[in-house]
């Protein structure tokens, strides 16, 4: 008869299998052409809610996952009901607006300890939950593709021909 610690050990490597199993194509790394960097900061962003006109909504301000010279990702509540989006990028002495695109969003479990697992990959007992929700938050990472850079204050020198100019809120 195995002992109370095969059987744990048991099943142990059959979590790892599942876990492998499921995740083949699937985790956040594997979506990535460049190598990201964590950036784990907080931004601001403004949906472009008329793509016809890039009439803007008011900037809000989320925290990010990670960067590269393409992309951005960020986490918000839901999935977002907009395509396009200004990024403010803020340094000390300078901020950089980039025009972007949503590339793709993810349902995921974000941990106290800045572990970020998707959500199809909750490995409870079926019909149980396997996250703790007093430690654990379900948030949607959403990836987003830099397009162009958009100059500060409105002006649409950087946006290339064709697309417009974009309306800050008030602007009308």
């Amino acid at each position: 008869m195995p002992t109370v610690e095969a059987a744990g050990d048991a099943g142990f490597y059959e979590l790892i299998h599942r876990i492998v199993r499921q995740s083949h194509g699937t985790l956040l790394e594997n979506r990535r052409v460049r190598r990201r960097i964590p950036f784990e900061i907080r931004q601001r962003i403004a949906p472009v809610e008329d793509e016809t006109t890039h009439r803007l909504g008011d900037f809000i301000s989320v925290p990010c996952y990670d960067v590269n010279g393409g992309g951005l990702a960020f986490f918000l509540p839901d999935h977002p009901r907009f395509r396009q989006l200004i990024v403010e990028l803020s340094c000390p002495r300078k901020k950089v607006y980039l025009l972007a695109e949503v590339a793709h969003t993810v349902a995921v479990y974000v941990y106290p300890n800045g572990d970020v697992m998707p959500e199809e990959m909750d490995i409870g007992e079926e019909g149980q939950s396997g996250q703790d929700s007093d430690v654990v938050e379900r948030r949607v990472l959403v990836g987003c593709r830099f397009l162009r850079r958009w100059a500060s204050g409105g002006s649409t020198a950087n946006l290339g021909e064709g697309n417009g100019g974009i309306t800050l809120p008030g602007d009308g």
